[in-house]
């Protein structure tokens, strides 16, 4: 997280305006307190880029255990569709259902496999995310 370009950034500036403090040697408090004031914002910059960094990563885990918990239903929700099938097409064969029924199981499978692939998408554009918090 540290190694963000946002971040070096504000580590240069911190680092610019301590050192442009602790070089001034002269007994001005009027620019002892601009030097001051100077280094003050340069730290609240960097502490309030951190925890917006920290709390947009939480949100990402957050998302991802929520995508995973998701992927995890869908699988269920894919095997069940399947067995449907399997039974409408025991079915069908026994002469219970119509054919329109068989094609409405396979239908829900095709559903359940897309909203598969849609999550996996999501998966890998969170991941890419998670690999690069400055974007």
């Amino acid at each position: 997280m540290q190694n963000t370009p946002i971040i070096r950034q504000l580590e240069i500036e911190v680092t610019s305006t301590r050192e442009a403090r602790r070089a001034y040697t002269g007994s001005n408090r009027e620019t002892i307190a601009i030097l001051q004031d100077a280094y003050d914002r340069a730290v609240l910059a960097i502490d309030q880029a951190t925890q917006v960094l920290e709390v947009t990563m939480l949100r990402y885990y957050s998302e991802h255990e929520s995508l995973v918990n998701r992927g995890n239903t869908l699988s269920l929700e894919l095997t069940q569709s399947e067995l449907q099938l399997e039974t409408a097409l025991h079915n069908f064969a026994l002469g219970r259902i119509t054919y329109h029924e068989v094609e409405q199981a396979r239908f829900a499978i095709f559903v359940t496999e897309q909203e598969i692939e849609l999550l996996c998408i999501q998966i890998w554009g969170l991941a890419f995310l998670l690999e690069n918090p400055a974007v």
